[in-house]
């Protein structure tokens, strides 16, 4: 991808962001939360790239990958009113279409065999897990995107933007289901949360799913991660799961 494709994406993308301008305060706030985001991903990801040390075309195809994973969102909360997927529609699918629907590609240059690779990289961003069986190259854009959002939501948490879902019991106790997960090693259920407690170790339990060690440095070494830290109770269960999470993400820290 060269700089003027992704300056084509861009332009589309502000054009696009600016046809929902005309809807009430609430469509405003929600259509600017997610336009925020989609920069910070940007953002993040753009910084991420160069640590790693990717070629510039490279770079560029993550910078688009950031500013389109969530071009769903947009129409999402336009129809539905929720950013729930659960309670309306898959975003990334949704993003995908848009994408084709609008020649969004073909406008850019864009064609074969790069375009599935790209549409593929927008849906694995909500996913439980990537698939294993895909291309070098796509896992390691889809890793990354990944990577670059939980950064982004991780700072949302951090600084309590992001409240606990109002069907959850607004208690600090968290659940064995959870906790348990989290001791294993392993990111944790969404089904398996009754608590805002129980959400929070969910939320922290995605560190399994990260993959770069760049990502980890910047979480440790932005005192991200301890400011999450900080959220999480004196309840014995979850300090026992924190401390376990804390001892893995420092060490991923550590690695090249």
């Amino acid at each position: 991808m060269d700089g003027q494709q992704l300056d084509c994406l861009t332009q589309w993308f502000t054009a696009h962001v600016r046809t929902f301008d005309g809807g009430d305060a609430d469509m405003r706030l929600h259509i600017g939360l997610k336009e925020a985001h989609t920069k910070r991903v940007v953002e993040t990801i753009t910084d991420l790239v160069v640590e790693l040390e990717w070629e510039p075309s490279r770079q560029r195809i993550a910078a688009a990958a950031a500013l389109l994973h969530d071009v769903g969102r947009f129409s999402q909360y336009s129809i539905y009113r929720t950013f729930n997927d659960a309670r309306s529609i898959n975003h990334a699918l949704l993003g995908t279409r848009i994408l084709r629907e609008e020649g969004v590609w073909e406008s850019a240059g864009l064609s074969e065999p790069f375009v599935p690779k790209m549409e593929r990289v927008i849906l694995y961003h909500n996913v439980r897990e990537v698939p294993k069986k895909e291309e070098a190259d796509v896992l390691a854009m889809a890793h990354l995107l990944r990577d670059a959002d939980k950064l982004d939501i991780y700072q949302l948490i951090a600084s309590e933007t992001m409240p606990p879902s109002k069907e959850l019991k607004n208690v600090k106790i968290s659940s064995n289901a959870i906790v348990q997960a989290v001791l294993a090693g392993r990111m944790a259920h969404r089904r398996d949360m009754l608590t805002s407690l129980d959400q929070l170790l969910f939320r922290l339990s995605w560190v399994y799913n990260i993959q770069y060690a760049a990502t980890f440095r910047r979480l440790v070494n932005s005192g991200l991660w301890q400011k999450i830290s900080e959220l999480v109770p004196n309840q014995p269960a979850a300090r026992k799961a924190l401390a376990h999470l804390h001892q893995y993400v420092v060490r991923r820290a550590k690695e090249k």
